[in-house]
């Protein structure tokens, strides 16, 4: 039983996360005008972090997975484009 509780709340979290993050396209949209002010996209995290309640820690790995993985992909295509123009 507290494992479908655990679960529920979990999917829960999920959700109300997704919904916040869709209400702030600055987090997630390249175009926005907003996308590369750190200070206000670490403001927003901050807020969505005090109205989920998830611990400091857990927002902090979370973003730095996120960089990493941004950072893998840039890195990937960059040499494919090298590879690309080599061959």
């Amino acid at each position: 039983m507290s494992d479908q509780s655990s679960t529920s709340s979990q999917e829960d979290i999920k959700l109300i996360l997704i919904g916040l993050v869709r209400q702030t396209p600055a987090l997630y949209d390249p175009g926005h005008v907003d996308y590369k002010n750190r200070v206000l996209k670490d403001k927003t995290w901050a807020e969505i972090n005090n109205d989920i309640g998830i611990p400091d820690f857990v927002v902090v790995v979370v973003v730095v997975v996120v960089v990493v993985v941004v950072v893998v992909v840039v890195v990937v295509v960059v040499v494919l484009l090298l590879l690309l123009f080599l061959l």
